[in-house]
């Protein structure tokens, strides 16, 4: 009798088991689907997630409502690599100089042309730019231009260091040249450019040549620098 009591009690604690396993299935098949009034709550709130928006080419200005990007101020592309927008902006940066150009509007420009580099030659602040325009990127109040035109300047002549060997060399070439009254072709792309700067003005160049040219001597070289100019002058006539 005992024995049959406690298989019983198995067999009862069996079925219990099984029954509620039972019940759990049935619970989680019939389980509601998510109600329509909480898939629309969720596509509201995915609504209202704001992305910032990227900006075309023709919508890339200035930063005052203008057509001109920054790109357009150094006369590049959108693809231009780093090393062409320091050319362009050296170059630009040359004829606009305040100490050099006498045009009215030199100094705005030049200003302009620094703050186009500071943008557009950090990596950080170019792809900013690119996608969202000039809101994002630093003010021009904020650009010294002339402090950036000397970093710049710095940096390009420090790449052009030579060694002594370099410097005898070219004293020894510049030495040959003085005793031919004659010109390199380093100093013929610099003699050419200098005049188109100055509206063929020889005096004006032989004056910017004492204080900027490297190796120039007022007494040596004045005689040869004066007749090639005139030379260059007279091609162009």
């Amino acid at each position: 009798r005992v024995q049959d009591s406690v298989q019983r009690n198995q067999n009862m604690s069996k079925r219990s088991t099984e029954q509620a396993s039972r019940a759990d299935q049935a619970s989680a098949t019939t389980a509601s689907p998510p109600s329509r009034k909480a898939k629309s709550s969720r596509r509201t709130s995915s609504r209202k997630k704001k992305k910032k928006k990227t900006v075309s080419d023709e919508e890339l200005g200035d930063g005052d409502g203008g057509g001109t990007s920054l790109y357009d101020v150094l006369q590049l592309s959108r693809e231009s690599t780093e090393s062409e927008i320091r050319k362009a902006y050296l170059r630009r940066a040359r004829q606009l100089h305040p100490d050099r150009s006498t045009a009215a509007n030199a100094e705005d420009e030049f200003k302009q042309l620094a703050h186009a580099y500071k943008v557009l030659a950090d990596p950080v602040t170019r792809k900013r730019y690119d996608l969202y325009g000039e809101d994002e990127a630093s003010p021009l109040d904020d650009c010294d231009a002339r402090k950036i035109y000397e970093a710049v300047m710095e940096y390009v002549n420090s790449l052009h260091r030579v060694s002594t060997f370099d410097v005898q060399d070219f004293f020894a070439q510049l030495d040959k040249h003085r005793k031919a009254n004659t010109v390199d072709e380093s100093e013929d792309r610099f003699l050419r450019q200098q005049l188109a700067d100055r509206d063929n003005n020889i005096a004006a160049v032989l004056k910017h040549c004492n204080t900027h040219r490297e190796g120039f001597e007022r007494a040596l070289d004045t005689k040869r620098y004066r007749a090639h100019m005139q030379r260059i002058i007279k091609e162009h006539k």
